[in-house]
C-alpha cells in the first residue's frame, strides 16, 4: 500500500458488538467486541494471546466513543469465517433461535459454517468445536454401510455436491480419515476430472481445491467402476432359480435379464463410479427376488468393506463395523 494511501475503514460487526465487551478483535476491516472469558475458556491460544500486553481500542471509527481500557487484537481470519465461530460459541444475540453455546443455530448448517468452525476451531485449539463439527459430518459420511444406505444424498442437506471437496480437505486437516471414503465417492459420482482439479469458489473469492495427494479421486473412479461391474456379475452369477421358484421366466430369461440389467446399470453407475446405486428386480418371482437381494447385499457389504482401499485412502480402524 502506498505511504499516502488511506487506511482501510474499520467497521463494527452488526451481530457481535457488545458495549460491555472486554476485548475488540479485528478481522481485516471488521471489528468484533466480545468477552475475553468466552474465548479464553475454550481456547488456549486465545488465553495465551490475552495474557500478553495488547494495545487498547483506538479511534479507527471517528464517530465512535473511544474505550481506552478495552484491549485490541488483530486477527488474520476473514470476518465471515470468524463470525461463524462466534455464532457457535455465543447464545443467539438476536433471539432468532434458541440455540445454546456449542450448537449450531439451525439443524442443518451450511458447508461454509462447518468449514469455518472446523478450521478456526483447529487453529485456535478449540477441541470441542472441532468435535461438534465432526460429529455432524460423520452422520453423513459414515463408516457403517447400514447408516450409509439410509442416506438419501451423498452430502448433508444444506451442502452442495461440490462441498464434498471441502469435506476431504477438512478430514485431512483434523486427521479424521473415516470421512474420506464416502467423500471420495461423492466426488467421483458428481464430478469429472477437470471439475475435481478446478475445485470451487467460496463467496469471498477463495478457491477450495484438492491437494495433489487427494486427486486420488481421479484413479478411484476407475476402481469403483470395476466394483460396479463385479456387483452386476455376482448378483446373477449363481443361486437362480431359487428352490421355490414360482415361474419359468426366472430360468428362461436369466441371460437376457442379466445383459439388460448390466447394460442399464453400467450406463448410469459404472460411468459415475457409484457401486451402491439401486438396481431393479427385473420381474423375478418373489423367491428369486429374495435370492438376488441376499446376494446383492453380500457383494455390497464386501465392496463397502474394501472401500478405504478402493478409494486410495488406506486402512481405517473400525471401518465397516456396527454403528
Amino acid at each position: 500500500m502506498p505511504a499516502d494511501a488511506p487506511a482501510p475503514l474499520i467497521r463494527r460487526d452488526d451481530e457481535f458488538w457488545f458495549e460491555d465487551g472486554t476485548v475488540t478483535l479485528v478481522a481485516r476491516d471488521v471489528e468484533f467486541r466480545v468477552y475475553k472469558g468466552l474465548l479464553a475458556s475454550r481456547s488456549p491460544v486465545f488465553r495465551d494471546m490475552f495474557s500478553l500486553p495488547q494495545p487498547t481500542t483506538s479511534s479507527d471509527i471517528p464517530s465512535t466513543p473511544v474505550s481506552l481500557d478495552v484491549p485490541r487484537v488483530h486477527l488474520t481470519d476473514s470476518p465471515d469465517t470468524f463470525r461463524e465461530l462466534l455464532r457457535i460459541l455465543t447464545p443467539d444475540v438476536n433471539s432468532h433461535s434458541a440455540h445454546l453455546p456449542g450448537t449450531f443455530e439451525i439443524s442443518h448448517p451450511s458447508c461454509f459454517t462447518i468449514a469455518s468452525c472446523t478450521r478456526l476451531g483447529h487453529k485456535y485449539q478449540m477441541d470441542g468445536v472441532v468435535e461438534h463439527c465432526l460429529r455432524y459430518l460423520r452422520k453423513y459420511f459414515p463408516t457403517s454401510y447400514d447408516e450409509f444406505e439410509e442416506l438419501s444424498h451423498f452430502v448433508p442437506p444444506a451442502f452442495d455436491h461440490s462441498d464434498a471437496i471441502c469435506v476431504i480437505n477438512l478430514a485431512r486437516l483434523v486427521g479424521d480419515t473415516s470421512l474420506l471414503p464416502t467423500a471420495v465417492i461423492a466426488c467421483c459420482v458428481n464430478f469429472n476430472a477437470e471439475e475435481l482439479i478446478d475445485g470451487f469458489l467460496w463467496s469471498d473469492g477463495s478457491r477450495e481445491i484438492l491437494s495433489r495427494q487427494d486427486l486420488l479421486c481421479l484413479t478411484a473412479k476407475e476402481r469403483l467402476a470395476r466394483e460396479c461391474v463385479e456387483r452386476v456379475r455376482y448378483r446373477f452369477w449363481a443361486g437362480l432359480p431359487a428352490e421355490r421358484c414360482q415361474q419359468a421366466y426366472c430360468v428362461n430369461s436369466q441371460p437376457h435379464t442379466l445383459l439388460q440389467e448390466a447394460m442399464m446399470y453400467t450406463m448410469s453407475s459404472v460411468i459415475s463410479g457409484h457401486p451402491f446405486s439401486a438396481m431393479g428386480r427385473a420381474g423375478f418371482c418373489d423367491a428369486c427376488t429374495q435370492v438376488v437381494d441376499v446376494r446383492d447385499r453380500e457383494v455390497m457389504l464386501r465392496i463397502w468393506q474394501d472401500l478405504p482401499t478402493t478409494t486410495g485412502v488406506g486402512p481405517i480402524p473400525g471401518w465397516g463395523g456396527e454403528p
